[in-house]
């Protein structure tokens, strides 16, 4: 509950500072985006689309630097097989 208040009075002001390049899990905002919707069921923004958005925009880069011909490194992670074992080493 102190991390909910928390958000609610203070984290929502960080938040408000960022811009709509920032991707994660973003507070729902009211429609003014001045404050956060506190009615709302939840208190982040469904994140599927947002990642989706921010992972085709990175290919996208990708591409159109590969067709320009520049040299570019893209680096790539599988946190989920990174948690699934760090979890089974913590069950064992």
């Amino acid at each position: 509950m102190l991390s909910t208040l928390w958000m609610l009075e203070v984290g929502h002001l960080f938040d408000a500072k960022l811009s709509e390049c920032a991707y994660g899990n973003r507070l729902r905002r009211t429609q003014d985006g001045k404050g956060i919707n506190k009615l709302s069921l939840g208190s982040f923004q469904p994140y599927l689309k947002p990642f989706r958005d921010w992972r085709d925009k990175g290919i996208t880069a990708m591409r159109t630097a590969l067709d320009a011909d520049k040299k570019i490194v893209a680096l790539t992670a599988d946190v989920s097989s990174f948690l699934s074992r760090t979890e089974s080493r913590l069950h064992a």
